[in-house]
């Protein structure tokens, strides 16, 4: 199941969990976890959004997800976390 940037700009989403990560084709993909639900951003045919460079990626969470609970990075084995984002 999945959210588009559509629906992300018409505020459908509440204070999200962003999680970025590097997906299986080697390209930057974003997760959203609200109410224990996961929600991959995807294009508007339903594939996942994915980004070549993190800062735009992260430039996407921040643009769309200005109430985000937290913003995660994944890396690896490594995590980087921004919490209460405003």
């Amino acid at each position: 199941m999945g959210i588009t940037q559509a629906e992300l700009a018409k505020g459908l989403v509440i204070r999200p969990r962003v999680a970025i990560f590097m997906g299986p084709l080697g390209s930057w993909q974003i997760e959203l976890t609200v109410e224990e639900k996961v929600l991959a951003v995807e294009t508007q045919r339903g594939h996942p959004k994915t980004w070549r460079v993190l800062d735009d990626a992260i430039a996407f969470a921040c643009e769309h997800c200005k109430d985000a609970e937290e913003i995660r990075i994944r890396f690896k084995d490594r995590e980087f976390v921004a919490g209460n984002i405003r």
